[in-house]
Order: structure tokens, then C-alpha cells, then sequence
């Protein structure tokens, strides 16, 4: 009998700490990243880091978050834009305007060493 209580024991507070471990993740990447799904931030992170891909996308639709290389950045999304039919109108320090005729799309973009990061704003 105590050896069972023992067991749920051991089993709540390795639960709990999982729990712990998957909330701070989630909350890092969200306030690094914009969103808390942390094994695709993870997985692009690498990729992005160790170029072996230009960008990933970590979130897609109007609230679009793109992590990319550093190196070349700025014409890495440019050149993204394009592939999506953008042109390049204006740019306001961290806010690039892009039109393609119809929409009008604002990217909020920021660099470090390690990579950049690419934010869609809609207001």
C-alpha cells in the first residue's frame, strides 16, 4: 500500500514538473517568437541557424511570423514577398510596407546574430 502511494507520488510530481517544463516553453517562445508552439519554433530555429533553409514560416494566415536567416535578411523577404506577388512601397525602420496592387501587407522586422524574425501587421 505505501509502496502504491509512493508511486502516484512520484508520478504527480514528475507530471507537475513536465507541466512546469512545457508552460515555460511555451511562454519563452511566445514572448521571443509570437507564438507557443515550441517544437515547431524549436525545429526552425535550427534550421534557420544552421542554414540549412532560408526561413520557415512558425505561423501562417493574416498573423503571419516568419523566423529567417540574418545573413542577406532584408532581400530574403523581399525576394519572399515576391514569390507571394508583394512589391516593396515603403519603409518605416522595423516596418517594411509591401503592395501588390490590391492588399497591403506590414512586416515588422527585426535582426540579431542569430536570426530574424518577420511579423505581419494588420491595423
Amino acid at each position: 500500500m505505501k509502496e502504491q502511494k509512493d508511486l502516484k507520488a512520484k508520478i504527480i510530481i514528475i507530471a507537475s514538473a513536465l507541466t512546469v517544463v512545457v508552460v515555460l516553453l511555451g511562454a519563452i517562445c511566445f514572448v521571443k517568437f509570437g507564438t507557443v508552439n515550441f517544437p515547431r519554433t524549436a525545429i526552425a530555429y535550427i534550421s534557420v541557424t544552421s542554414g540549412s533553409k532560408e526561413y520557415v514560416e512558425l505561423k501562417g494566415g493574416k498573423e503571419r511570423i516568419v523566423i529567417a536567416t540574418p545573413k542577406d535578411s532584408r532581400d530574403v523577404l523581399i525576394k519572399y514577398m515576391a514569390s507571394r506577388g508583394f512589391v516593396e512601397t515603403d519603409r518605416m525602420g522595423g516596418l517594411l510596407v509591401f503592395e501588390n496592387g490590391a492588399d497591403m501587407e506590414k512586416v515588422f522586422f527585426s535582426l540579431n546574430k542569430y536570426y530574424s524574425l518577420w511579423k505581419w501587421s494588420y491595423n
